[in-house]
């Protein structure tokens, strides 16, 4: 600017930035100082991760890339809310919601290779379910969000998806028909976590449904009880829902078997 010792710069307006990122889209003035380069001084004025881009102007000469109307309502805009799962954010704010995400699914995907090179599958599988309630919650918070997905941040070398130990019970279980032709069409929660901590197996489950030394009456939440040789199940005879299990006692299935109880 002629006959002027100052020096202009203009920030320009990212949207859904940090709301401390003051003055953005205006023109800066930096009196009384030699820099020299202005890659120093760009570090100097920007906020560390905050993506803003400075550049020269002249004063009299350079047009404003954003009128003041135009700012007031990206300003405005900036400051609404949305609301997720009872909390409330700015766009900011998740923007960094989505970054924690994408960190969460990155590092879980990691345990699940370091699970499987160490032979683990069970708990390979339990980060599978923890990469897909990741993922899930990525997808529901950034509509509601109004953001645009980055599935490239989530993604990490050598990961290849498993199926969790629900979906592989589902798999051998469903299409099963019990001794009294119910078909077998899910499982529920309950039943994965009562399997594991009670040592069911998955063909005691079977041969339960299917060959049952007694049948239990059905109760009135539409249950039965299914008793097998080594565990005991319980369907919902409407839904064709597996609810849980447990094992069956040795003493009970060894008097069920001599007095040839069978399936009454």
């Amino acid at each position: 600017y002629p006959g002027s010792r100052q020096s202009y710069k203009q920030r320009s307006f990212n949207k859904g930035t940090n709301k401390n990122n003051e003055h953005k889209g205006k023109a800066e003035v930096i009196n009384g100082r030699h820099y020299k380069s202005f890659s120093e001084v760009e570090g100097l004025l920007s906020e560390y991760g905050c993506l803003h881009l400075k550049f020269p102007i002249i004063l009299g000469v350079s047009e404003p890339t954003y009128t003041d109307n135009q700012l007031d309502k990206f300003e405005t805009a900036d400051k609404k809310t949305f609301e997720f799962e009872g909390r409330h954010y700015t766009k900011y704010k998740a923007s960094q919601v989505q970054r924690k995400l994408e960190t969460s699914a990155r590092h879980a995907k990691d345990r699940q290779i370091i699970a499987k090179a160490a032979g683990d599958d069970t708990l390979r599988r339990q980060e599978q379910e923890r990469i897909n309630l990741i993922t899930s919650k990525y997808a529901k918070f950034s509509k509601a969000a109004g953001l645009p997905t980055k599935a490239e941040r989530m993604s990490v070398s050598k990961y290849h998806r498993v199926k969790t130990q629900h979906e592989r019970l589902t798999t051998i279980l469903t299409g099963y028909e019990t001794s009294d032709g119910i078909m077998v069409k899910s499982i529920s929660s309950h039943l994965l976590n009562r399997e594991k901590e009670r040592g069911v197996l998955e063909n005691h489950i079977i041969d339960a449904l299917t060959n049952p030394l007694k049948q239990g009456k059905i109760r009135g939440n539409r249950s039965k009880q299914y008793m097998g040789e080594s565990a005991t199940v319980v369907l919902n005879v409407d839904t064709g829902n597996i609810i849980t299990t447990w094992p069956t006692s040795s003493k009970k299935a060894n008097k069920l078997k001599e007095k040839g109880d069978g399936k009454s």
